[in-house]
């Protein structure tokens, strides 16, 4: 099946990891050479899965521990991407304040998140 273009429809993939344990992270202090590597993987991300692009391989994603094992008022969602060569390219945040003062508002749970991409300029 393919686009108006008879182009092939674009088919991500995400394999997410059973265990902690992984090949792209073995290795004396990798997970410190990733971090020296870009500002925005923390000491605190845990890579938890392979992000594939039509059958090839295109990056990582992982959350941050601290944010979500942190007190229950303070608990939130981050999820970062990066590329094979561990370059950062999006974080998805979950907005709690947001969250919680929108969820007042209509009586019932309503999830807020902020979406920030590299070289992306909002309109």
């Amino acid at each position: 099946m393919g686009t108006k273009n008879n182009e092939e429809p674009l088919k991500i993939i995400v394999d997410l990891w059973a265990t902690e344990l992984h090949a792209v992270e073995i290795g004396i202090r990798k997970h410190e050479l990733f971090e020296a590597k870009e500002r925005q993987f923390s000491k605190d991300l845990e890579l938890f899965g392979r992000i594939k692009e039509n059958g090839e391989k295109k990056g990582y994603i992982g959350f941050r521990k601290e944010a979500i094992e942190g007190y229950p008022h303070q608990q939130r969602l981050i999820i970062k991407s990066f590329s094979k060569t561990m370059n950062w390219e999006a974080t998805i945040e979950e907005l709690v304040a947001v969250e919680f003062s929108r969820s007042m508002g209509v009586h019932r749970s309503l999830p807020s998140f902020i979406i920030n991409i590299a070289n992306y300029e909002p309109l």
